[in-house]
């Protein structure tokens, strides 16, 4: 009876100690997250700030809604797609360029509140497109006044949200494995890192009825400008737990939430095979499949390949391919995969180090090192080579667990 006791207790402590290290991990990578949504807000305001700045201060007369000026404002900001100037009756009297298609324009709905709202603010102002086919495009209205301050014209500028916000997911935490998700007060998505979910409802997505736990979390969006939440999906063969936090921010009176999300942990419902995971590398480095796709640069193959190793492997956190240069080219799952990254950015010394040395004596390491995106793994790194010569870099990463 004692010694059950003991099991017991052992047993428990040792649940507790696995626990608690999990939670260490979600807690370092939630903390690292909350930084880039922070830095993310930040760059999509400077930039919007920028923009509708610059844009105001080159169109503020009629007459400068010319080829020219177009010209130079499309060469600084690639985000513009057009620029429209109408009068109160809603008639197009200008559209530059001339063959973009004027649907576009004249499907957007200038209504009272509109006109009044530009009559009391005066300044720029941010409208999303109205309808979900223009949902490609975000819209800024500018007022133009007569000598006596009377309401002329209205300048009519869009821009496309995936060139203006990719910019921002480029500078922001490219190649680290978040998706941003942009929100107005309506819960209407903005942008998406998918672009297919640009212009849909938040607590619907892809899907053709609400959402009850996304309705929960919209709603403690809406309550708190910072925070962050869990959330759990479940599919056939997986269930995964995502990881999102916000930042909202105000700008030209409008307020949107910032959203960064990413995986924290996918697990397999088939019955692991419990391969160790270093003999599995092993195993895979010396096959044609994956050699000759490495060679051929095939990235569908790779995918495929890395994916089988992550099923066979469903504890491991992730498992990516690195090429000669150094550089992380495909990964899975797709959630924990940081694309792009390469040891010559110099964010991971440890593991830069330990790649840039296999790359050239061609021997597999397993160094502990910490993640950029928080807390600390094991990483399991093994040479691909044919004929003594290297032609990339497989390794996994668990989470560690002390």
């Amino acid at each position: 009876m004692r010694n059950k006791l003991l099991i017991i207790i052992f047993i428990c402590f040792f649940i507790i100690i696995i626990v608690s290290c999990t939670s260490k991990f979600d807690k370092e990578q939630r903390i690292v997250q909350e930084q880039y949504t922070e830095k993310t807000a930040d760059l999509i305001k400077k930039q919007i700030d920028t923009l509708s700045q610059n844009l105001s201060n080159r169109l503020k007369n009629k007459e400068d809604i010319n080829d020219s000026n177009f010209s130079i404002i499309k060469s600084e900001f690639n985000e513009v797609s057009a620029i429209a100037s109408l009068n109160l009756n809603k008639e197009i009297i200008k559209i530059l360029p001339v063959d973009f298609n004027k649907n576009y324009i004249e499907s957007y709905f200038i209504n009272n509140k509109i006109i009044s709202n530009l009559l009391k603010r005066k300044g720029m102002q941010i409208y999303p497109s109205t309808s979900r086919e223009e949902s490609k495009y975000l819209i800024f209205l500018k007022p133009l006044f007569d000598e006596k301050q009377n309401l002329e014209n209205i300048v009519i500028i869009l821009l496309d949200r995936v060139v203006l916000f990719e910019k921002v997911e480029y500078k922001s935490f490219s190649p680290l494995p978040y998706s941003l998700c942009i929100l107005n007060r309506n819960g209407i998505i903005l942008y998406h890192a998918n672009h297919k979910m640009i212009g849909m409802d938040f607590t619907v997505r892809d899907k053709p009825y609400s959402d009850k736990p996304l309705e929960n979390l919209e709603k403690m969006m809406m309550q708190n400008d910072i925070s962050y939440s869990t959330y759990k999906y479940d599919y056939k063969t997986s269930t995964i737990r995502k990881l999102y936090t916000w930042n909202a921010i105000t700008l030209l009176n409008t307020k949107w939430w910032i959203i960064l999300t990413r995986d924290l942990e996918k697990k397999s419902k088939h019955k692991n095979s419990d391969i160790f995971i270093l003999s599995t590398l092993r195993s895979y480095t010396t096959k044609d499949t994956l050699i000759d796709a490495v060679i051929d640069n095939n990235t569908e193959i790779i995918e495929g390949i890395l994916t089988e190793i992550y099923q066979l492997n469903p504890q491991i956190y992730v498992i990516q391919l690195a090429d000669v240069n150094g550089k992380i080219i495909s990964g899975w799952p797709s959630g924990n995969r940081t694309l792009g990254y390469s040891y010559t950015m110099r964010k991971n010394k440890n593991f830069d180090n330990a790649l840039k040395t296999i790359l050239n004596d061609k021997k597999e390491k397993i160094i502990h090192s910490s993640l950029i995106e928080g807390g600390e793994g094991t990483f399991s790194l093994i040479p691909i080579t044919i004929d003594e010569k290297i032609i990339g870099v497989l390794f996994s990463i668990e989470i560690e667990k002390e």
